[in-house]
């Protein structure tokens, strides 16, 4: 892979997993440079995280700074969340069938409701802002995402297909949007402890069934 990429002219940081090469696993701790078997030379960076988990970058961006480096690899922190979102939440890799046409069915039809659930959390977390504004919090809020999902399969959809009164769907919008920033997370900072992996479970989504 990164001969691949490097042959391609592309520059990358990419996270390594401990069956990564042995060039790589073999590396000391902290910001080194090795050379790999098929010749080519990568940057092998090795640094602990808060909670003590070490983490494995390779790249071949050697004019940057070690802390432009882990900045860039920080960057990929949102692509991350949002195929967790999809995978999780909206469970983008169960399909209902085994065409063609049914794959794409089922993942268009996820890409339609992920534009909804992420439009519906940028408006619920503006109206959270605006209700906690004047509260003692000791952290900013969030809306829960797991409640945004389930609304909008339970309430939204349904209004947009079956109600054609533009009225109605407006104002069921605009309750949506309040009933979404009524379940609420705290959103805190540095974090000391690690999150608990969410565990799978059978659910309904978009009306399909995750087994």
């Amino acid at each position: 892979m990164y001969s691949f990429l490097e042959s391609k002219g592309m520059k990358f940081v990419v996270r390594c997993s401990k069956k990564a090469l042995s060039e790589i696993n073999n590396a000391p701790s902290g910001d080194n440079v090795v050379v790999l078997k098929s010749g080519l030379k990568l940057r092998i960076i090795k640094t602990d995280d808060i909670f003590g988990k070490e983490h494995i970058l390779a790249t071949n961006l050697f004019e940057f700074s070690l802390a432009e480096i882990i900045e860039l690899y920080a960057l990929r922190w949102k692509i991350e969340t949002m195929f967790r979102l999809l995978k999780e939440h909206l469970y983008i890799e169960s399909f209902s069938g085994k065409t063609v046409n049914s794959i794409f069915q089922d993942f268009y039809a996820t890409m339609v409701i992920l534009i909804g659930v992420v439009i519906f959390q940028k408006e619920g977390n503006i109206v959270v802002k605006a209700v906690r504004k004047y509260k003692n919090d000791e952290h900013e809020h969030e809306v829960n995402i797991s409640n945004v999902v389930s609304t909008m399969r339970d309430r939204f959809i349904f209004t947009v297909l079956f109600h054609p009164d533009e009225d109605y769907v407006e104002r069921e919008v605009i309750d949506i949007t309040y009933k979404i920033a009524e379940a609420i997370i705290p959103k805190i900072k540095d974090r000391h402890f690690p999150r608990n992996p969410k565990s799978h479970y059978k659910a309904k989504h978009n009306l399909k069934v995750r087994n």
